[in-house]
């Protein structure tokens, strides 16, 4: 997996990570498969982060594949008021560690540069002062996460 990052959102005693990234091509898949705390996991002594577990392989018996980056994210929800990073493994391998911000924090929505308007494609939500690659254009915000999250569930649209 390549140009991996990830959001990790605080709500309550909640902390809501999304974890973004580029698959090798159509022949592989990705899934969370466990998180710390409240997963399968269990240390002696606490490692200081939340984490997430990121499983990343190759579809078995796949015999055409298109060999371009895939985009990947999925979301997981972990209950966790005493952690204030976030870490995560790929193929048990920490590829990245984030801090954990406040639901109040502010975000933006960055959406592809060449997208319609109205249309905008490859959106997503990002904290303000997060650099991102010069083929997103900045789009809405900044604002709350759910702010964010509400405007681009209207001007967005799904490949």
């Amino acid at each position: 997996m390549e140009d991996i990052r990830a959001i990790a959102v605080r709500r309550g005693g909640v902390i809501e990570i999304t974890v973004i990234g580029k698959l090798a091509d159509s022949c592989h898949q990705a899934g969370i498969k466990d998180v710390y705390p409240r997963g399968e996991r269990v240390y002696v002594v606490d490692p200081g982060a939340a984490q997430v577990f990121v499983e990343e392989t190759a579809s078995p018996g796949s015999q055409f594949c298109m060999f371009k980056l895939f985009p990947w994210a999925q979301t997981v929800n972990i209950r966790d008021k005493k952690h204030d990073k976030a870490a995560v493994f790929v193929n048990e391998e920490q590829v990245l560690e984030t801090g954990v911000l406040d639901e109040d924090s502010r975000f933006i929505v960055v959406a592809l540069t060449d997208s319609t308007p109205g249309q905008l494609q490859g959106c997503s939500v990002v904290p303000e002062d997060t650099p991102y690659p010069s083929v997103y254009t900045h789009a809405f915000g900044p604002a709350t996460i759910r702010d964010c999250q509400e405007w681009m569930d209207n001007n967005c649209r799904t490949p």
